[in-house]
């Protein structure tokens, strides 16, 4: 009896079963994948909020020059339009980044 009693407590303090190695195991594995998702996942939305942000810049800028161009005929209805195509396109763009990927219906 004596010898069945040691042998509980010498497994028990002393031996890890294969089954809890394994989940150990699996739970380290489990928090590293984490970790680096959302690593990847931060990496993905800061890039695409520089996309954004230079989509904006070039529009502004382009948009600037069209506006502050004195041969430029602002009643011209070829400019308008072409300050109209270069609005809507950045709203799609910056509409579509912010929706998490959706399209815009802007027309």
């Amino acid at each position: 009896m004596k010898l069945s009693l040691k042998s509980r407590q010498t497994s028990s303090d002393g031996f890890n079963f294969p089954s809890e190695e394994i989940g150990g195991h699996c739970l380290k594995i489990s928090k590293l994948l984490l970790a680096a998702l959302l690593s990847v996942v931060f990496d993905q939305r800061q890039s695409d909020e520089q996309s954004v942000r230079s989509a904006f810049e070039n529009y502004i800028n382009d948009i600037s020059k069209l506006l502050l161009d004195t041969k430029s005929n602002r009643n011209n209805p070829e400019h308008l339009l072409n300050i109209r195509v270069k609005i809507l396109t950045v709203l799609r763009n910056v509409g579509a980044h912010r929706r998490g990927g959706g399209g815009c219906d802007c027309e």
